[in-house]
């Protein structure tokens, strides 16, 4: 049976989802907004994760109605929260850059194709250093009201885009 190691939010609730949509053994890695921190304890402990459990693939899934990323883009009431002050900068950032680079007010599905897909190439990244064949990472968007998975868009290159 496929080993999966899925990054998502906790305020998403998407562990019974994934579990039911696929058919593999699930470990999870939940960060708020999945505003993932790549330190070294973090790398050390991923690597571990991945080598004792034999995890063949990475995915790294969100809400569209995710409640840390809307906050971050409308009210902030959580940026006090600890470790969210530089998720938040990074969102506001990227939805800055996307707004200029389109002259169009980007839209949350958009914004959060971008945040995703560059957590995608960061732990590619950390991943392809790590091991001489590197798990693969991909990313989904949970759409709640129709109750399916997006594949988040991987055809805009990551360098473009990447602002972190």
């Amino acid at each position: 049976m496929q080993k999966c190691l899925y990054f998502i939010c906790p305020t998403d609730a998407l562990e019974s989802v994934i579990n039911n949509s696929f058919n593999s053994e699930n470990y999870y890695y939940t960060s708020l907004g999945n505003s993932i921190n790549l330190n070294d304890r973090v790398i050390a402990s991923l690597e571990d994760l991945i080598v004792d459990k034999r995890i063949s693939e990475i995915s790294i899934i969100i809400a569209n109605d995710n409640r840390i990323i809307r906050d971050a883009v409308e009210d902030k009431s959580f940026s006090e929260l600890n470790g969210l002050d530089g998720f938040y900068e990074t969102i506001e950032i990227q939805r800055n850059f996307l707004n200029v680079f389109w002259q169009i007010n980007t839209g949350k599905d958009t914004l959060l194709n971008n945040f995703i897909r560059n957590k995608i190439k960061e732990i590619q990244d950390v991943l392809n250093k790590l091991f001489l064949n590197p798990v693969k990472v991909s990313g989904k968007i949970y759409q709640k009201r129709e109750s399916i998975f997006t594949d988040i868009k991987l055809d805009i290159p990551h360098d473009f885009f990447s602002l972190n």
